[in-house]
């Protein structure tokens, strides 16, 4: 390139430069990370297209064009990129893990023990306990069964849970 050549490129970059930074901004939002590439690139072809074959006729027209040409290009290979990453549920991935029997033991005597307490529980707070935690039925339901409110059986089986996790410390 010679240096008249690179005159007229620097001339016509600096007039438009600004404007096509900004509408580079515009179209890439969310893609800010390669708006400067891109104008580099504009810049480049620009050089080249002058080194080649002269000053184009229409210059404005001319840059606009390569702009959303470059800018095309780098959505298709963003496009491509992504569609070959695979897009995973946290939910549909199981990872291997080591079984902790402690734990298992700890949760089966607490078990064992929450079912001898619940035993020794009167015939109310038995079908509270069953229907809510066994069979998940809702509090109107349970309220409808015992013939109460629902906000009074809300509250037993509040109390109850408040009993339980006291009889289970103490153990």
């Amino acid at each position: 390139m010679t240096e008249a050549e690179n005159k007229i490129c620097a001339e016509l970059w600096a007039e438009y430069e600004s404007k096509l930074r900004n509408i580079c901004k515009a179209k890439m939002h969310g893609c800010e990370t390669d708006v400067d590439d891109i104008i580099g690139d504009v810049y480049l072809a620009l050089c080249n297209q002058v080194a080649k074959e002269g000053l184009p006729t229409y210059q404005q027209s001319w840059l606009y064009a390569t702009l959303k040409n470059l800018i095309n290009v780098k959505f298709r290979e963003k496009y491509r990129d992504e569609s070959h990453m695979a897009n995973f549920s946290i939910d549909e991935i199981e990872l291997p893990y080591k079984h902790d029997f402690v734990s298992d033991v700890e949760d089966n005597h607490s078990i064992n023990e929450l079912n001898k307490i619940i035993s020794t529980l009167n015939k109310e707070e038995q079908v509270i306990i069953h229907s809510v935690y066994f069979n998940k039925k809702k509090m109107k339901e349970i309220a409808k069964e015992l013939g109460s409110t629902e906000s009074a059986v809300k509250q037993k089986r509040y109390r109850l849970c408040s009993k339980l996790r006291t009889l289970l410390e103490g153990k």
